[in-house]
């Protein structure tokens, strides 16, 4: 047996994974809906300057070659307790559709 995948929008994909279909077929839908993600490491850095850290929300959009993405909210850094200081690198994850290659951040 051999399986063809196809671009499925995520809301069948969804319906789909949810339903009683057998377990292979399941299976596969989990992994296109997977692919469908893609994770963003942002790093973030601060200057050294007297005030150059914020302790504002910050939310940034991802501009790729394919599409951009909604607002993302840095509200969790992976490296730092409070993020946003001077001299410090924030590292943050977001997750998003495949926006292809990167080519601004606003």
């Amino acid at each position: 047996m051999s399986w063809t995948l196809v671009p499925i929008p995520r809301e069948l994909v969804i319906a789909k994974v949810n339903s009683e279909e057998p377990t292979a077929i399941r299976e596969a839908l989990r992994l296109e809906l997977k692919s469908l993600v893609t994770t963003y490491t942002i790093h973030v850095f601060t200057g050294n300057k007297s005030g150059s850290g914020t302790d504002a929300d910050v939310y940034i959009i991802l501009h790729g070659d394919m599409d951009s993405s909604e607002a993302f909210w840095l509200s969790k850094s992976q490296t730092n307790k409070n993020k946003f200081e001077n001299g410090m690198c924030d590292i943050f994850e977001v997750e998003a559709k495949n926006l292809g290659e990167i080519q601004t951040i606003t």
